[in-house]
């Protein structure tokens, strides 16, 4: 019986760590200041609102244009997360990598850059 129960709790601690994928990528998308983004504000009339709340260290994301929202981690290179703090509002490109947590998809950014 305490074997039994030994390799469930076993099984439980891995299946968490089964339940993601990690990839490299890029995403295209309007940066957003997730708690104003969660009240209905974005876009480019929202941008200067949406910058203070990011270097006041809201959490950040990025609508990608299928209407998906993507988070940004604070993981993130540093230079780079600076750029998209600085972005609230535009769009911006970013590469670095992905990890799919509970069907919610977090970036760690390597690199950023408005996108023309």
């Amino acid at each position: 019986m305490k074997k039994l129960i030994l390799a469930a709790a076993i099984l439980a601690l891995l299946v968490p760590v089964a339940a993601f994928a990690v990839e490299d990528g890029s995403w295209t998308g309007e940066v957003l200041d997730m708690g104003c983004y969660a009240k209905g504000q974005s876009g480019a009339g929202h941008a200067t609102c949406a910058q203070k709340c990011l270097n006041g260290g809201s959490a950040m994301g990025l609508l990608t244009s299928d209407g998906a929202v993507v988070l940004v981690s604070k993981e993130s290179d540093a230079d780079a997360y600076k750029t998209l703090q600085g972005l609230g509002g535009a769009v911006a490109k970013v590469e670095g990598t992905s990890e799919q947590v509970d069907g919610k998809t977090t970036v760690t950014v390597k690199s950023a850059a408005k996108s023309e």
